[in-house]
């Protein structure tokens, strides 16, 4: 098994643990155990669990931003996407959100990386090289506000569907930022 394909059967190993398991609680030992493979292979393809948790999750945000740099999907599309995510996974989410804490924090690890994926497909859809402060503060927020939005609303047994929660993150896009990725 090479690369991905080992990296997939950990993170399966890790879901399937965090199903009745804090994920603070869970060893990479365990995590290796249950899907077969040893120690040293997982720390041959991550330093530790809470990169691994990360990995899916970035994984599908660069499959989107690779789609909407492309063309072939526009913001809302986007936005379905990260959402449809969230929903297939979302005990997991929740369950890193609740049990991983500072600098492991899968909420702040996950908002940091969006925010860079936002602001590098913001250099190169205004042609800059460098982004004003408005704008890096813009995103900082939004990104901040759509993963508490999507949280609240995994949280909330995902009271309203999908295309409403795509509808309200694009309505929680300021009016800048509205102008740069969903023109």
């Amino acid at each position: 098994m090479k690369g991905d394909a080992t990296k997939a059967k950990f993170v399966s190993s890790l879901y399937e643990l965090a199903k009745n398991n804090p994920i603070d609680k869970i060893t990479v030992k365990q995590i290796s155990k249950n899907c077969g493979l040893t120690s040293q292979t997982f720390y041959n393809h991550f330093p530790d669990k809470f990169e691994l948790a990360l990995w899916a999750y970035k994984c599908k945000v660069d499959e989107l931003f690779v789609e909407y740099k492309e063309g072939s999907i526009d913001w809302a599309e986007l936005l379905k996407g990260f959402i449809e995510g969230y929903d297939k996974n979302s005990r997991f989410i929740m369950n890193a959100f609740k049990n991983t804490h500072g600098a492991d924090s899968y909420l702040a690890k996950s908002a940091l990386y969006l925010k860079e994926k936002m602001e590098a497909a913001a250099l190169r859809i205004k042609g800059e090289d460098i982004l004003d402060i408005d704008t890096e503060y813009l995103i900082h927020g939004y990104v901040c506000a759509l993963l508490n939005i999507i949280a609240l609303w995994i949280d909330d047994n995902k009271s309203i569907n999908e295309d409403v929660m795509v509808r309200i993150m694009q309505d929680a896009m300021p009016a800048k930022l509205s102008c740069i990725f969903a023109p």
